[in-house]
């Protein structure tokens, strides 16, 4: 081998030192890269971490800001369904408080036991406490206040319509001839037929004769309306008097008038003055009393209660 073949030789590397020192390249290359690799995952995390951190929050934010909207509403609700409810029980209250009032009336026109019907107290109640009670919610308790309002109601109107039906017989009651037409003097002549004192000769009586002194109050058996007052052919200075449900009342041979035509006159209100005038032949009162045009018995009627209130 020639010299200069000796010294290139001896100036180039061993092929196993080229290798190794390509293996160290390419390692060294390899951790650059995985380290830039994890650095950049590293940042990519942080900005990943930070990104779902505000998403999170602001989710958090936003349900928040659901739950106190809804709170607020709630609350709103609460305080209107409160109004409702004070509403409620002052209609109620007013409701209740005409009832007792208008119950304690009819006690009193119908006369009553008031021991049994006492409106000022509460009904009678009670039993064993139930350790299954629930509690009533605010929306259930107004929908029992509605109805417990709709009874009120419909019990007032049946209360309503029986303290006119008491009324009417009230007014029924005062309306209807009842009682002596006098509270002085007696019977000297009745219904039916007899013989007339004048002719003799039988002839059908249609009233009540009733005989006292001179001026002896007469008196109306019933209220009503002064629809004659004055001098009729027989009977001398009459009053008329017509009641409700076709009744009519009469008083003949007075020797005064105390009311007019027109005259709106009171069970008991004094009418005219007992007297002789017309076709008699003494002091007395002539009564009469014609329903439908069809002349009475008045002695029933004289019989009968006079009544000034229910």
């Amino acid at each position: 081998m020639s010299g200069s073949v000796r010294r290139r030789k001896q100036n180039c590397p061993p092929v196993g030192f080229l290798g190794q020192l390509e293996r160290a390249l390419v390692g060294a290359v390899v951790i650059g890269l995985v380290t830039l690799a994890g650095w950049g995952g590293y940042e990519l995390g942080l900005r990943d971490t930070d990104t779902l951190s505000s998403r999170v929050q602001g989710e958090l934010e936003s349900l928040i800001d659901t739950e106190r909207r809804f709170l607020e509403r709630e609350k709103r609700a609460t305080g209107e369904n409160l109004d409702a409810l004070a509403r409620k029980m002052g209609e109620m209250q007013a409701r209740i408080l005409h009832l007792e009032a208008l119950g304690e009336r009819l006690v009193d026109r119908g006369k009553l036991n008031k021991d049994e019907f006492d409106f000022s107290e509460l009904p009678a109640m009670g039993g064993p406490a139930s350790a299954g009670a629930l509690s009533t919610t605010l929306p259930e308790m107004v929908a029992e206040l509605d109805a417990l309002a709709q009874r009120i109601e419909d019990r007032a109107i049946k209360l309503d319509l029986l303290g006119d039906l008491l009324l009417r017989r009230q007014v029924d009651a005062q309306t209807r001839p009842a009682g002596r037409p006098v509270d002085t003097g007696w019977i000297s002549s009745r219904y039916g037929w007899r013989k007339d004192p004048f002719t003799g000769k039988k002839t059908l009586h249609r009233g009540l004769d009733f005989a006292g002194k001179k001026g002896t109050p007469i008196l109306a058996v019933a209220d009503g309306v002064v629809t004659w007052a004055g001098g009729r052919s027989g009977y001398g200075k009459t009053v008329e008097i017509r009641h409700g449900n076709g009744y009519l009342t009469r008083y003949a041979h007075n020797s005064e008038l105390k009311v007019e035509v027109g005259d709106l006159v009171r069970q008991g209100q004094e009418i005219a003055a007992m007297g002789r005038s017309g076709r008699a032949t003494g002091v007395h009162l002539h009564f009469e009393v014609i329903r439908n045009d069809k002349a009475l018995d008045p002695l029933k009627f004289v019989k009968a209660e006079r009544k000034t209130e229910f």
